[in-house]
């Protein structure tokens, strides 16, 4: 046929073009073919012009042809490099990932399959899933917690489950690895000593049982953990769903147990090719032996290299590929290519010489096999630079280092393009891309985010979240209005903003800032540059609250998004590509949840998205920053597949390296299980460093500090020291040009703009802090970030009412209610008087809550204080008093004041207590004093000493504080009690906190507080960089 012979001129050029190995590859047209390529090598090219020639020599149909790939962008590419070869009958080539050939296998058999009724899972459903599989485990069950944070037991185990779907192992097959492995222990050098050790009465010989007891310990509780892979299984089957993997592991199933149809895929491809095939599964390698298994000598194709494989289980993937080369080791062919057409010889060297101290290699199995990589590329094979291996003094000068490395390449010419940075970690090359756009020197970074961490998203959501809250209960969201203002696309002068909330403060109405804005004669005396700005905010957000009941929450965004300005927006800014990615992720999001559950409100939204940040589930989006076609700046994962003139790989020290390959997210695995020693991980850092080396074409510098920033000895990596060998010498930063060095170390000094706020009115600010008395709230949000000093206590905008808050609020007035009563009887009432007025509370501020929310800390409370009652009853002093206020002091003519949760007794002696109601763990480092990390010392310390100098400056009674205390209502989850913490403050304390007050104080009557803290969470330094 014309159409399958038609072959181009490109083909023809591209099967010439092949060396004696690729073309041995290319031209093994019948029979199982394994090819070993390396770096470099061009087997994506041979995959391409086999199918070409397969075509041309054979009578066989696109579609008799399968070529799986690991990715789906694998799968792109070589698609687009056979259209090139022969045209439109690329398409008719069955070029699919494994799930993608099973996903239509199972819609092409619905009858079979019967899935239909199936919907994939998301992340937050799965994770929902796995907490209530722990939870509901019985009280002595090895995988039990008791603690309220169950995220790391639960990423534990969906990894494990994952690998048990991947890998298609049965609890059973697990329970047979993990005896084999433990029955294997006393006869393995590591767990026997080599020496007697009298004290202990061990002699040579004898077996390190206290190891043992620890591997079985570890074993069982995987065991457990994989019994219940089925409850898991059956909990998904319930729901409705199923993950991707599930796919897989059906048509491996279904290939077993129905022969007609696996017949039919083994009928219908007569020739199966598979990329990257050191990086198949055992779930997906079993896709592959059912398809070939039918001949005798099937036409199979597998091309990939195992010192590339950058994934877990090496041993098994290696395994994998013996398996299949010992099952036709008769008839296989195996080809080597290792004719490198990428890299300079020297690069190659060194690779190999770092390489070769991995084990689980091919090479060490199969006889003959020599991976000795050749240059033969026509640009480089010519060339001898030798790679660089180069220590700098810090952190800081490894960074200016390479900066100046790369402005030489650069001034001469090179294509920024051809330039990477390459590391471990993106955080290790902040710094770095921040002195580049500093110097004006072109970058790229791609680089995924979280769409729900975007601020335009984020600032949509509050939106939504007005809208909804005003629709549930009106004027119960004042506190989302004030930054609502702020936010850009509604066009509010900032100058008005201050102005409306000065006029809030001074107002003599019971008017909230909406009714005010809504009434001309009101905003009539507010000093205001665009009233006409605000009177349009107010009009739509009356509309959005009004239909926020009755339109579905797609079309609430959708309007939000087109009436409020969002889209006009996006469109005049600088990034509108990545934005509208990130509203697309959000909405597509949204319009999921919505299709899924048509009754979500605005606040089962909230709820759903507050759980995805507490188990870390992201939305993701992709962004670019910097200029596309600057120098690349890459981790040594996304490097796979790519090349460059000139790579640098960064930060190569042992902290980065070493000390990151453990997880501890992951069960213990045997190696009867995965095959792979206990250097496994090791040996996947290595080919991790290998395929980063490997991606230089011409230069190659590797770096690393002997110092950090603090002058902290640093260690290089071991792959550092594995590679200095032969003509490879480390060499010393001393060389760098000290003027230029000292020039970038000045530029790395400076930070990021600081946000500033606008100083409404100095006069009427003047006015406003003349009088102030100063709390120990007031002191630490002004030490935090004096922005939020001023928003919060000379602005005094709307604060949120969360639920937080307000538990905390009704675990402190059934405490106040409670201990009223022990003054008053003198006696301690039964647990349920500290009950009573928690619910109490709890039902009058009901709004604060979501449904969720309110059940919740209900009954988190109803727990928490009959446990608290019961551990400290005992303790309790019945001389006391609650909530007292301290008024009317002074401290060096600085008025101060505070209120006091409880003080308790003994004469003229008295006792401080506060409650706290947050994490005990968090609360650790806010109760510890200055030290050389943390010159101002914990906000909680803080607290504390300030109540001391309030209690010695008061006058109008004769009490001595002597001590004070913190008293938690939150089990400190280690020794599962309610601690108490009990401070007692020196006079170097009070001193520290009286020059902080002084300090503090002067500032606000000088007016400075506008500049910002400028950390990430801060809500008021945030509002300030809205643009």
């Amino acid at each position: 046929m014309e159409s399958r012979t038609a072959l181009t001129e490109q083909f023809k050029k591209a099967y010439n073009s092949l060396n004696d190995a690729q073309r041995t590859a290319v031209d093994a047209i019948e029979g199982p073919v394994m090819v070993i390529a390396g770096p470099g090598t061009g087997k994506t090219q041979i995959l391409a012009v086999r199918i070409g020639n397969i075509l041309l020599q054979t009578d066989a149909l696109p579609e008799n042809i399968l070529c799986l790939t690991y990715t789906e962008a694998g799968a792109i590419a070589m698609r687009n490099r056979l259209l090139s070869f022969i045209g439109p009958d690329a398409y008719r080539v069955q070029i699919q990932t494994f799930h993608a050939f099973c996903n239509e296998i199972i819609q092409s058999h619905p009858d079979l399959f019967g899935r239909r009724e199936l919907e994939p899972v998301s992340e937050l459903e799965q994770v929902m899933i796995l907490e209530n599989i722990l939870r509901e485990l019985p009280s002595d069950h090895v995988l039990r917690r008791f603690r309220d944070d169950l995220s790391s037991d639960i990423r534990r185990l969906g990894n494990l489950f994952r690998i048990m779907k991947e890998e298609d192992w049965s609890p059973e097959w697990i329970a047979n690895a993990i005896q084999a492995y433990l029955d294997s222990l006393p006869d393995r050098p590591e767990f026997i000593y080599k020496v007697a050790v009298t004290k202990k009465g061990v002699k040579a010989g004898d077996v390190k049982q206290d190891k043992i007891d620890q591997e079985t310990a570890a074993m069982e509780k995987l065991q457990a953990a994989a019994n219940l892979f089925p409850v898991f299984q059956e909990k998904m089957a319930e729901a409705g769903r199923f993950d991707y993997s599930d796919m897989i592991l059906w048509v491996v199933r279904a290939f077993a147990r129905h022969p007609d149809l696996l017949r039919t895929y083994q009928e219908r491809f007569l020739y199966v090719l598979v990329d990257e095939y050191q990086d198949t599964n055992g779930a997906q390698n079993e896709i592959l032996r059912s398809l070939i298994g039918y001949w005798d000598v099937p036409n199979v194709f597998v091309v990939g290299d195992d010192d590339q494989s950058i994934y877990e289980f090496q041993g098994a993937r290696v395994q994998n590929i013996l398996d299949l080369y010992r099952q036709y080791e008769n008839d296989m062919r195996t080809v080597l290519l290792t004719e490198n057409y990428r890299s300079v010889q020297p690069v190659l060297d060194v690779s190999r010489i770092l390489i070769d101290r991995n084990e689980e290699r091919l090479v060490s199995h199969l006889e003959g096999l020599s991976k000795v990589l050749i240059s033969r590329g026509e640009e480089v094979r010519d060339l001898t630079q030798l790679p660089v291996i180069r220590a700098y003094d810090s952190k800081v000068q490894e960074e200016a280092g390479v900066l100046m490395e790369i402005e030489k390449l650069l001034e001469s010419g090179t294509d920024p393009a051809e330039i990477a940075v390459i590391y471990y970690r993106h955080a290790q090359a902040d710094q770095l891309i921040r002195l580049m756009g500093r110097k004006q020197l072109p970058y790229a970074l791609r680089k995924q985010l979280n769409s729900l961490d975007v601020p335009l998203v984020r600032q949509i959501l509050s939106v939504m979240e007005y809208a909804g809250k005003e629709h549930r209960q009106p004027n119960s969201a004042e506190h989302l209005l004030f930054e609502m203002l702020y936010f850009p696309f509604f066009g509010i002068h900032r100058h008005d903003i201050l102005s409306l909330a000065a006029y809030m403060q001074g107002k003599r109405t019971n008017n909230n800032w909406r009714q005010v804005i809504a009434d001309p004669d009101l905003m009539a005396q507010v000093k205001l540059r665009d009233p006409e700005a605000l009177q349009k905010l107010e009009s739509r957000l009356t509309l959005w609250i009004s239909e926020a009941g009755s339109l579905t929450l797609p079309m609430l965004l959708e309007k939000i998004f087109e009436e409020g300005g969002v889209l006009a927006y996006i469109i005049a800014h600088h990034d509108r590509f990545f934005l509208l990615e990130a509203m697309h992720a959000f909405f597509d999001y949204v319009q999921a949840e919505s299709a899924a559950d048509p009754e979500m409100r605005v606040e089962d939204l909230l709820e759903q998205l507050n759980l995805m940040r507490r188990y870390h589930i992201t939305l993701p989006v992709w962004r670019t920053f910097g200029n596309r076609n600057g120098v690349q700046f890459v981790t040594c994962h996304s490097a796979k597949g790519l090349e460059f003139d000139h790579v640098f790989l960064i930060g190569c020290n042992s902290n980065q390296w070493e000390s990151s390959r453990r997880n501890s997210n992951n069960f213990s695995l045997p190696d009867t299980l995965t095959f792979s020693g206990g250097s496994n991980e090791l040996e996947a850092q290595r080919r991790l460093f290998y395929v980063a080396l490997t991606r230089a074409r011409k230069g190659l510098q590797v770096s690393y500090a002997e110092t950090d920033n603090n002058a902290k000895t640093l260690e290089p990596s071991r792959f550092v020291e594995e590679m200095a060998v032969q003509d490879l010498t480390i060499r010393r930063s001393g060389s760098l040009d000290d003027e230029k060095l000292a020039a970038i170390e000045l530029l790395s000094l400076g930070t990021d703009k600081t946000p500033t706020a606008e100083l409404f009115d100095p006069d009427w600010l003047t006015r406003k802090t003349e009088h102030l008395s100063l709390s120990a709230s007031m002191l630490n949000a002004f030490l935090k970030c004096p922005v939020r000093f001023y928003f919060q206590y000379l602005l005094r905008i709307p604060q949120a009412r969360n639920d937080s808050m307000e538990f905390g609020n009704a675990i402190h007035q059934a405490l106040q209610r409670y201990f009223n009563e022990v003054r008053e009887t003198g006696n301690f009432p039964p647990p349920e008087k500290l009950v009573q007025p928690f619910r109490l509370y709890m039902q009058q501020h009901r709004e604060a809550f979501t449904d969720k929310q309110f059940r919740n800390r209900m009954e988190l409370g109803e727990m928490i204080l009959p446990e608290y009652y019961a551990q400290h009853v005992s303790s309790w002093n019945k001389v006391v008093v609650t909530e007292y206020p301290v008024r009317d002091v002074t401290w060096k003519n600085i008025p101060i004041n505070g209120k006091l949760d409880k003080i308790e007794f003994n004469g003229n002696e008295v006792h401080v207590v506060d409650y706290k109601t947050g994490s005990y763990r968090l609360a650790k480092q806010k109760m510890k004093g200055p030290t050389d990390k943390d010159p101002l010392g914990g906000e909680y310390w803080r607290q504390m000493v300030f109540y001391q100098i309030l209690m010695d400056q008061q006058r109008q009674k004769p009490w001595r504080m002597v001590s004070g205390e913190f008293d938690f209502l939150e089990k400190n989850p280690d020794s599962g009690k309610y601690e108490k913490e009990r401070l007692v403050i020196t006079s170097d304390d009070t001193a520290i906190v009286g020059r902080q007050i002084e300090e503090v104080y002067g500032k606000i009557r000088s007016l400075d507080f506008t500049e910002g803290c400028n950390e990430p969470d801060c809500e008021y330094c945030n509002l300030l960089k809205y643009e």
